[in-house]
């Protein structure tokens, strides 16, 4: 707003208040930078292959996934525990990969896994992860407490569907020495707000991998 252009229209003695803002530094991180911090390769894309089923000129078929290569998934699951590795696979194959509309659930909760790895003891705040909707949030909740068994952690699910007093959980804070994980569609973007996020972890498909 021009201050100064509606305190002339309203007369020379119009009162002036100033209220200074502040911002808080954030970090950004892509998807690139998300790869690099935590040496995950995806899994390649099994390609679909038509077989022929039944005899004779029957025209029935069926499609067959064929396993990926013994050695790759060794990779695949070495690269799940967090810990930065020589990766052999090229940063530009593992973005290709992950090509597509499909979230990886294994990288979200490796990034949640390395983020709780490298956070000072003393903070405190929420770690909080949009996605599309409550079925995703049901499979991130699931491959994330399976990832982060032992650790202490309390995985928030938030969206329209839950009743208000689970809603409200999710500003309640976390037991001492615990992190609050919130899996939430975009109402914690357009209608709450939850004070104590530090992290901010966005799945949506524009952006795949977005962190700050």
């Amino acid at each position: 707003m021009d201050a100064d252009r509606f305190a002339k229209y309203w007369g020379t003695n119009t009162p002036r208040i100033h209220i200074p803002g502040f911002t808080h530094p954030v970090q950004d991180f892509m998807l690139e930078d998300v790869l690099e911090m935590t040496s995950y390769i995806p899994p390649k894309k099994k390609k679909k292959q038509f077989q022929r089923s039944g005899g004779g000129g029957g025209r029935g078929g069926s499609y067959q996934d064929p396993l990926a290569d013994d050695e790759e998934d060794d990779l695949v699951e070495k690269s799940t525990n967090s810990t930065p590795m020589a990766c052999a696979v090229p940063l530009e194959e593992r973005l290709k990969r992950l090509e597509g509309d499909d979230i990886d659930y294994d990288l979200l909760a490796v990034l949640i896994k390395t983020v709780l790895n490298t956070k000072d003891d003393d903070d405190d705040g929420s770690i909080l992860v949009f996605l599309p909707g409550a079925g995703e949030i049901d499979k991130a909740d699931r491959t994330i407490q399976q990832l982060l068994r032992g650790r202490q952690v309390s995985i928030l699910p938030l969206h329209g569907g839950l009743q208000p007093d689970k809603q409200q959980q999710v500003f309640v804070p976390a037991r001492n020495g615990y992190t609050k994980i919130i899996l939430s569609t975009n109402v914690a973007e357009t209608s709450i707000t939850i004070p104590d996020c530090t992290v901010v972890i966005d799945t949506c498909k524009e952006k795949k991998m977005y962190v700050c």
